[in-house]
């Protein structure tokens, strides 16, 4: 199936060298693959230079040396490392082999050599024709070469931008106030760190996420390109990796910028990104079906709004105590539909109290 595409098989697998218990021993290679992607749920993939192949074959090495979840374990196919010279044209296999991935519920899981192939990322979605949440994990928020590109794609499927982790100091705040303006959300590098339960919402609304390793901490990530230290400590980064794993909505990550060559003699920096698709593939082995918000599993309140016509509505689930809001879709000022968008308890708590959720603004703004 990927014969045409110049992918290098993982060293890493073809060792065979796991212990039982190891995560390796639940990963397929490429040089092992029957072509059947219908059994396959997950699929990893390093892209750019010859040279940074081995930046990901530290990853992929203490990855697989983790142990397996303690419940159900969900296999990976390994693809290798796809091979892409400085000529650009050899970006469309990126993007063909994330499309083909994708229009078979396999969902990549990326090791780009910079945060540029962020945008073969999105632009793998481009036959689906689905309207996409974007979530960017990045120490600086500018409108970068490959951003821009996001934001003025024609055919344009972009529905929401959500940036976490910036830092104020290395952003222009001229693009702060723009990405404001357009009801953008955005969070800044300490609201995340101590309110890191509040990103919950925002990645489980996510349909991709691309992280770029400068948002992790010097001292968590000795490999770190961002001259500043500050940043997501190590600890953070897996829970943001465990909420988009649990989330059944998102169906691609990148992880983007690792440079082995930077890192310390344990690699330490690389065991950091391990762990964190470990805690992203023990999430995706939790993920539930589709939501239905008419079984008993969800509590449904409805909230008066003073002036309003009609009352919000939320959604809990009684047993992970998640919440959602409708959002009401108007066509010649009539209620034509319902949007339902992820939230938490905060802006229920809001609606009692009068008040309209800023999350709730936002999105009927981008729906009307």
């Amino acid at each position: 199936m990927f014969e045409e595409f110049c992918l290098k098989p993982s060293k890493v697998l073809e060792n065979d060298e796991f212990d039982k218990n190891d995560y390796g021993r639940y990963a397929i290679s490429l040089s092992r693959f029957n072509g059947d992607l219908n059994s396959i749920s997950l699929a990893l993939l390093s892209v750019g230079s010859l040279e940074y192949d081995q930046s990901a074959e530290k990853i992929r090495a203490k990855l697989y040396s983790l142990k397996r979840p303690s419940h159900d374990v969900t296999k990976v196919l390994d693809l290798g490392h796809l091979i892409v010279p400085e000529d650009v044209e050899f970006v469309d296999d990126f993007e063909h082999i994330l499309s083909c991935l994708l229009s078979h519920n396999v969902l990549p899981l990326i090791l780009g050599e910079c945060e540029s192939w962020s945008f073969g990322q999105y632009s793998a979605y481009g036959k689906m024709d689905d309207l996409l949440n974007f979530l960017n994990v990045d120490p600086v928020l500018d409108i970068s070469q490959s951003l821009l590109k996001v934001f003025t794609q024609d055919p344009n499927h972009l529905f929401h931008y959500t940036h976490l982790a910036y830092q104020s100091y290395l952003s222009n705040p001229d693009t702060i106030s723009l990405m404001k303006s357009l009801g953008c959300d955005i969070m800044r590098l300490g609201d995340v760190s101590h309110q890191i339960v509040k990103c919950e919402p925002l990645v489980r609304d996510a349909n991709l996420l691309s992280f770029n390793v400068s948002a992790i901490k010097a001292i968590d990530f000795p490999a770190s390109n961002n001259e500043f230290p500050f940043g997501l400590s190590g600890e953070h980064s897996a829970q943001l990796f465990r909420y988009a794993g649990i989330s059944s909505k998102l169906s691609s990550i990148g992880i983007y910028g690792y440079q082995s060559d930077k890192d310390n003699k344990h690699y330490h920096s690389a065991s950091v990104l391990a762990v964190m698709l470990w805690y992203f593939i023990e999430g995706f082995s939790m993920r539930k079906d589709s939501l239905d918000f008419t079984e008993k599993k969800f509590l449904k309140y409805n909230v008066a709004i003073p002036g309003g016509e009609e009352d919000l509505v939320f959604y809990k689930n009684k047993l992970d105590e998640k919440w959602w809001m409708e959002v009401p879709v108007l066509f010649q000022g009539r209620d034509i539909s319902k949007h339902v968008i992820s939230c938490d308890y905060g802006d229920y708590e809001s609606a009692l109290y009068g008040d309209l959720p800023e999350r709730y603004i936002n999105a009927f703004a981008r729906l009307n």
